[in-house]
Order: structure tokens, then C-alpha cells, then sequence
């Protein structure tokens, strides 16, 4: 953010990828901010000599609390339904239960639902 007002391009190398930051990232690209590679592990920032711009913004959902719910189903052997979320957030969650042993399944839901069924395990 503080790199928004700096004079030239500043890169920012192994920069952290989660979410939140790729959120971040695409908020101040809206504002007006010349940022490229929201989500990667590297990001180009052009500093302005003006300040950015306001906009309209949906704060996202968060995805360490929705994955709590993940781990809360899975440990009770439960099913459940997670509304306001994003799904392809939730891929470390998801990744990492099936990597110890979680036997769950994903059921096709909209977009800003996920829901998830460990009754079986």
C-alpha cells in the first residue's frame, strides 16, 4: 500500500499469495493503483504522485473462518452448509483433509456456497 504513493515501479518478489492478498491487490487496482500479479508470488506496484481514487468494494468472505466449519464438520463427522464464501478459497482446507485421511464429499453448489458431508468417514 505504501508503495502506491513511492516514485517509479516498486516489485515485490515472494510476496505472500493468499486470498486476503489477492483481494487487496484487485481493491487497489479499482482505486486507480497500477499493481500487477495479484496472487502471485511476485507483484509490480507504479507509484502515482496522486492519490487513489475511492470506489465501491464487497468485503470477501473469510476463507480461515469458513475453513474452521470445514475442519468442525470433519471432526464430528457432520455435514453442513457454508454460505457467502468462495469455494476455490477453500482449496488448502480441502486439500489437507483428503491428505490426512478426511473422507468427505464436495456436493455442487452455487458459487458463494459450499456444501460439504463428512458423514461417512
Amino acid at each position: 500500500m505504501a508503495s502506491s504513493l513511492a516514485k517509479g515501479k516498486t516489485t515485490i518478489e515472494i510476496a505472500a499469495s493468499e486470498p486476503h492478498v489477492k483481494e487487496l491487490g484487485n481493491f487497489l487496482l479499482k482505486m486507480g493503483l497500477k499493481i500487477k500479479g495479484q496472487g502471485t508470488h511476485t507483484i509490480e506496484i507504479e507509484g502515482s504522485k496522486r492519490l487513489l481514487q475511492g470506489c465501491k468494494w464487497t468485503v470477501p468472505p473469510d476463507y480461515i473462518e469458513a475453513g474452521t466449519f470445514l475442519i468442525a464438520f470433519a471432526i464430528t463427522h457432520g455435514q453442513g452448509k457454508i454460505k457467502n464464501t468462495k469455494p476455490e478459497d477453500l482449496t488448502f482446507f480441502l486439500d489437507k483433509m483428503k491428505e490426512i485421511g478426511v473422507n468427505f464429499k464436495v456436493r455442487p453448489a452455487t458459487a458463494n456456497l459450499l456444501a460439504f458431508d463428512a458423514s461417512n468417514g
